[in-house]
C-alpha cells in the first residue's frame, strides 16, 4: 500500500499531487471496480492516441529534430503508461489471491 504523510506536504506541486492521490484513494474505496474499470479504459485510449500521435508525426514531417523529440516523448509515455497496465494486473492479481485465501 502505497504510505503518504498525515497532513499535505509544502509546496503546490506537493500538495496538488499528494490531494490527488488522497481523492484517488478515495474514489477507489467509494467507487470499486466500475472506477478501476474506467481508469483502465482511459489507460488504454490513452495509449491507444500516444501510439497515433508516433505515428503520425513520423509519417507526417521531415523534420528531423521533431520526429526524435516526439518518439523520445511519446516512447517515454507509452514505457509509462504500459507499466501502470503491469501495475494494474498485479494488484488485481494480489486482490483475487487474497479473496481465494479467504
Amino acid at each position: 500500500m502505497d504510505v503518504q504523510p498525515a497532513s499535505p506536504p509544502q509546496g503546490r506541486l506537493r500538495a496538488l499531487t499528494y490531494w490527488a492521490w488522497r481523492l484517488d484513494r478515495w474514489m477507489q474505496r467509494q467507487f470499486g471496480t466500475p472506477y478501476r474499470v474506467v481508469l483502465s479504459a482511459g489507460l488504454v485510449a490513452s495509449i491507444s492516441a500516444s501510439w497515433n500521435a508516433l505515428v503520425t508525426t513520423i509519417h507526417s514531417t521531415t523534420n528531423v529534430a521533431l520526429i526524435v523529440g516526439t518518439v523520445l516523448f511519446q516512447t517515454a509515455l507509452l514505457i509509462n503508461q504500459l507499466a501502470q497496465v503491469h501495475q494494474r494486473r498485479r494488484v488485481r492479481a494480489r486482490r483475487r489471491a487474497m479473496r481465494a485465501a479467504n
